[in-house]
């Protein structure tokens, strides 16, 4: 799962720059936002502070705290985010998001039963049960025998998506800081609302790893400590996929151009990009295929409730039904399922006006 705070953008920064670009990486990431802020026209830095007050002491003379200007208000709509750093707009948009969207869920082993439920403004959307049955993840551990055979192949892959995914979908549409800002936040906070959600998902579900049925696997990363069920690299690929197929077939006159069944059932690079970052973790022995089914479910909804968030309208109420214990995770026979009913968001004023944004950026 992805970090949020400064970390990756120190670290890319130090490699760029040394000691002050990994500073600069630093203070450009969202937790870093709120406290390591460049000055003017430099980094900060101890002699800087120094010097800014030496220069204080000798210009301020003998002042006693009066206002020697008079500022205007800030904008009373939402043209006030123009006032902001793009990491501060990217924050408030992570914190409107996280607001709207809930889990709850119930652990009871004697039944048993592992599940949990997504909310969008307090209406239940998906619920995910974990299968229970012993014999189900043991016989899926065939697959994970037969995708081990891909290991040296996809090693790159499978080593660069441990901490980045954004950068595979940056190689089917543009995206950067510059002419594709808004479209990259868009993306970026959608990955953050699905790591929020995996993250209580898998505390319900409970999932063993499949490092743990068997000495023979031997996975090629080290497995991670959280349940396995649902994987959040799914979760998070497929959410991202729904959010930029959404961005790239926006049709004001037609939604139903971006709806995810639309992409899934074309096969549509994001969701074949998305499919692939899944499968790989499968390859590299930490995930069984249930688990990438799962969070591709759970990625296609965590999607459309954000494009919802943004834009108003439905999100289909639908449950996961696991697949048979004997299938594979494979795009052509992935499917949302039939909606039950659907639940009316209403749209966020905060998030519309960045969505907004991103979809200015189009062409």
């Amino acid at each position: 799962m992805a970090m949020l705070g400064g970390a990756d953008g120190g670290a890319d920064g130090g490699a760029d720059g040394g000691a002050d670009g990994g500073a600069d990486g630093g203070a450009d990431g969202i937790g870093g936002e709120l406290f390591l802020r460049r000055h003017a026209d430099g980094s900060r830095s101890p002699l800087l502070s120094r010097a800014l007050i030496a220069s204080h002491d000798a210009l301020a003379n003998q002042w006693v705290g009066q206002a020697e200007l008079a500022p205007a208000e800030y904008p009373g709509d939402n043209t006030y985010l123009e006032n902001l750093r793009l990491p501060s707009q990217e924050l408030l948009l992570n914190c409107q998001l996280s607001g709207a969207v809930d889990v709850t869920g119930q652990v009871n082993p004697a039944v048993p039963v592992f599940e949990a439920t997504l909310s969008v403004q307090g209406s239940d959307v998906s619920t995910i049960s974990r299968p229970v049955e012993p014999a189900y993840f043991e016989t899926q551990l065939q697959w994970l025998r037969a995708y081990a055979d891909l290991r040296s192949d996809r090693m790159a892959e499978i080593y660069a998506q441990v901490s980045d995914v954004m950068a595979f979908f940056g190689a089917l549409q543009y995206l950067d800081v510059g002419r594709r800002k808004y479209t990259l936040m868009m993306l970026r906070a959608v990955r953050a609302l699905a790591i929020k959600v995996e993250a209580q998902m898998k505390f319900y579900c409970r999932q063993k790893r499949p490092i743990d049925y068997t000495t023979r696997l031997q996975p090629m990363i080290q497995t991670p400590d959280h349940s396995a069920f649902p994987s959040g690299h799914a979760t998070e690929a497929f959410a991202i996929a729904t959010v930029l197929y959404r961005l790239i077939h926006h049709d004001p006159n037609d939604p139903a151009l971006g709806d995810p069944t639309a992409g899934i059932n074309t096969a549509a690079m994001p969701f074949l990009l998305a499919h692939r970052i899944a499968t790989n973790r499968t390859v590299a022995g930490v995930h069984f295929p249930a688990d990438s089914h799962a969070g591709a479910f759970l990625g296609c909804q965590i999607g459309e409730i954000f494009f919802r968030i943004a834009q108003g309208g439905d999100v289909g109420i639908r449950d996961w039904t696991p697949p048979p214990k004997e299938d594979d995770f494979l795009l052509s026979t992935f499917n949302l399922g039939a909606a039950a009913n659907t639940v009316t968001v209403v749209a966020d004023p905060i998030v519309r006006s960045l969505y907004q944004r991103a979809l200015a950026e189009k062409g």
